[in-house]
């Protein structure tokens, strides 16, 4: 993404990491985890939330830090990052409600040239078990993305 990114700190298996948001609403640390998945081999599903004081992972605060371009950015960072460590992997990015999956297509669509010199994305809609190739505005509800590193 052509947006300015956070620093990150990566974790030592590279699924893991760590970044602070810096906006309107003060300093916020944050953390992108890769979760493979329990059932389906070489899928991870990307988890990004705020740190609570625990240092569990929030997928649900709304934080409106006036920083989301960037916080997107990082979180591009960071998959480029587990996938560049992880070739044979992909990682299944679906937000924590209907509203923050359509913010993740609508990023996906204004950064397409981008995004796509560096990942093949595909489109998921889980009621009819599709699975296609993400097309820049196409407009479909899709349940999750699926990315994987161009090779």
């Amino acid at each position: 993404m052509d947006y300015p990114k956070y620093a990150i700190k990566v974790g030592i298996s590279y699924d893991y990491f760590e970044f602070i948001s810096i906006g309107i609403k003060g300093i916020i640390p944050k953390a992108i985890f890769f979760a493979q998945d329990e059932d389906i081999p070489n899928i991870y599903h990307c988890i990004m939330g705020d740190i609570n004081e625990d240092s569990s992972i929030d997928t649900e605060t709304i934080t409106n830090n006036g920083d989301m371009e960037k916080v997107l950015s990082t979180v591009a960072d960071a998959t480029i990052l587990f996938l560049s460590q992880y070739p044979d992997c992909k990682v299944n990015i679906k937000g924590s409600n209907k509203a923050r999956t359509r913010l993740y297509r609508m990023a996906m669509n204004a950064n397409y040239e981008n995004l796509i010199r560096n990942f093949e994305i595909f489109g998921v809609i889980d009621a009819i078990g599709l699975m296609e190739p993400f097309e820049k505005g196409i407009v479909k509800d899709y349940d999750s993305f699926l990315v994987n590193k161009k090779r």
